[in-house]
C-alpha cells in the first residue's frame, strides 16, 4: 500500500493584481470609507528637516508633516500653484537671512518653481547674519543648513479623485445604483 505524495502536492501562486487609486477610491466609497474630509490628504506639501545645533535656523514645526528615513516630501501639483515657499520651512532668529538653492540630479535651481520632475532632490539654505556676511556658528563651520526632498505628483490622483466626485454627483445615477 503505497501513497505517492510527489503527485498530489498542492501547488499555490500568488498573483499580482494591479488597482488603480481610482478603483481603490470607488471601492471605498461603495463601503462608505471615503468622505470629503478624508479626501483632501495633500493639504500641507512641505514637511520636516533636522537643523544643526548652533544655527540660526530652526524647524517651523507649525507645518511639519510627511517626513519619513530623514526626507521631506514637496508635491509638485502645489509646485505648480505657487503654494510652496522654502523660507516658510525654517524660522530664522532675529536679523538673519537665507537664500536656498534646490539640486535635482546635476542640476540647481533657485527657484521652487522651477522644479519640474518626480525624484530625490536636496534644499541647502545658506544663512547670512545682518552684515550681509555667511553666518559662522559656534564650532567655527559657516552655517548652512541642509533638506534631503522627495519631490511627487499628485496631479493624477486628484484628477482621479476629481473624476469619483463627479460621477458620485451625476444626475443620472440613482441611490439604487451607488
Amino acid at each position: 500500500n503505497s501513497y505517492d505524495t510527489s503527485q498530489t502536492k498542492q501547488r499555490f501562486s500568488i498573483k499580482k493584481f494591479k488597482f488603480g487609486a481610482a478603483s481603490v477610491l470607488i471601492g471605498l466609497s461603495f463601503l462608505g470609507g471615503v468622505t470629503q474630509g478624508n479626501l483632501n490628504i495633500f493639504e500641507e506639501s512641505i514637511v520636516a528637516a533636522s537643523t544643526i545645533p548652533g544655527s540660526a535656523a530652526t524647524l517651523n514645526t507649525s507645518i511639519t508633516k510627511n517626513i519619513q528615513n530623514g526626507n521631506a516630501y514637496i508635491d509638485l501639483y502645489d509646485v505648480k500653484l505657487g503654494k510652496i515657499d522654502p523660507l516658510q520651512l525654517i524660522v530664522l532668529e532675529q536679523g538673519f537671512t537665507a537664500k536656498y538653492v534646490f539640486r535635482q540630479g546635476t542640476k540647481y535651481y533657485g527657484d521652487v518653481s522651477q522644479l519640474q520632475s518626480t525624484g530625490r532632490a536636496s534644499l541647502t539654505y545658506n544663512i547670512f547674519g545682518e552684515d550681509g556676511l555667511p553666518h559662522v556658528k559656534t564650532d567655527g563651520q559657516i552655517d548652512i543648513v541642509s533638506v534631503a526632498l522627495t519631490i511627487y505628483d499628485s496631479t493624477t490622483l486628484r484628477d482621479k479623485i476629481e473624476e469619483v466626485r463627479t460621477n458620485a454627483n451625476d444626475p443620472k445615477w440613482t441611490e439604487e445604483s451607488r
